[in-house]
């Protein structure tokens, strides 16, 4: 049967169990109307947080932490590679650079001030 127009046909494959514990929980996909972007233009972006590509950028950053946050819970410890996904468009690239910058500063140790 092939789908219509507007309509899909989803199937559903078997994981194994250990497919499930390890896999990121959601699949965070980037806007279409980002993804012609140049990574200069993205990162040009960041400076104003009311820019609908900022706003993108901290959407994909924030869905990529709730999946690390999850996967690690899942895991019950934090594996060595935060996101070792290869990115398909400049916009991935930036918002797994950030948010994997993120995590590990909020895992570093503190800083002494003396």
């Amino acid at each position: 049967m092939t789908p219509g127009l507007g309509e899909c046909i989803l199937r559903f494959t078997a994981r194994s169990p250990s497919f499930t514990t390890y896999a990121m929980t959601e699949i965070v996909a980037p806007k279409p109307e980002f993804l012609s972007l140049t990574e200069a233009a993205l990162l040009a972006a960041l400076g104003d947080p009311a820019n609908p590509i900022a706003v993108e950028i901290t959407r994909l950053v924030t869905a990529y932490t709730k999946n690390f946050q999850d996967h690690v819970e899942r895991l019950g410890y934090i594996p060595a590679d935060i996101l070792h996904i290869k990115p398909r468009w400049p916009l991935e690239a930036v918002a797994m650079r950030t948010t994997t910058q993120a995590i590990r500063e909020s895992l570093a140790p503190p800083t002494s001030s003396e």
